[in-house]
């Protein structure tokens, strides 16, 4: 497979796979923020009837309430929006009755305690919130124009690279499927949708990594294999051109 082969396979797989897992924080973590286009709904089964809100979101979310972020599942559970009404909020000792329908408005999940979990936000901004508070009128097409650019300016560089440069090619891949993701996300939301959440105890206290997404770690392990092809020079081989044994004239 020549590099144009190469580079398109891993482009279109770094965009299926930041699509789909942003597709599934928006459908299964609920927004921090007011926004109701972002809960979860659920519906209480047969099964789940006489349950308190408590056992049912422990049943239903798979939540540990040792857990203060998935425990604050428990604590926000709503009816579904009444006309004319604000939702109702149902403390964790409601008993619940089968097909009552239910709003979930915040949801985290812990996939390495105490370091790992996942949880919704949008970020209107750049890396680190960089312009996060920049009007709607600027910031989008700002990010629009910069996203397009710095594709371009990759695929120039690309187009200079040989098809043995294997791990330059994948560098350069990454990095455009990538920005390719999070470009998708400003054009049809204005914003980007973040879900990671990396944190550690230090001396005590916690430090948190700012929230990321798939796109953003495509784009920093090539960016990162990228920098080891600067500083160490190629990984691959230089071909030599193959010498063809010809007849010595007599």
């Amino acid at each position: 497979m020549n590099k144009y082969g190469i580079f398109g396979v891993i482009v279109v797989v770094c965009v299926i796979t930041d699509i789909w897992t942003k597709t599934l924080a928006e459908r299964n973590l609920a927004s921090r923020t007011q926004a109701w286009e972002h809960s979860i709904e659920r519906t209480v089964s047969d099964s789940q009837d006489g349950m308190t809100v408590e056992e049912w979101v422990v049943d239903e979310l798979n939540v540990d309430l040792d857990d203060d972020n998935e425990s604050a599942s428990a604590d926000a559970v709503y009816r579904e929006a009444r006309e004319g009404s604000p939702p109702l909020r149902l403390a964790r000792s409601t008993v619940l009755q089968a097909g009552q329908e239910l709003e979930i408005k915040h949801r985290s999940t812990t996939i390495m305690k105490g370091f790992w979990s996942h949880s919704y936000a949008r970020n209107p901004g750049a890396a680190f919130g960089l312009l996060a508070n920049a009007g709607e009128n600027v910031r989008r097409p700002f990010f629009v124009v910069v996203s397009i650019l710095a594709i371009i300016i990759v695929m120039m560089i690309f187009r200079n690279v040989e098809d043995h440069q294997r791990w330059l090619i994948v560098a350069l891949a990454l990095i455009v499927g990538g920005a390719m993701g999070n470009f998708i996300d400003r054009v049809r939301y204005g914003y980007v949708v973040d879900f990671i959440e990396w944190a550690i105890t230090w001396k005590g206290e916690v430090k948190r990594w700012p929230t990321f997404n798939v796109a953003d770690s495509w784009i920093s392990i090539g960016v990162v294999l990228l920098a080891l092809q600067i500083i160490f020079g190629n990984f691959e081989t230089e071909e030599e051109p193959v010498e063809s044994e010809g007849l010595v004239p007599s």
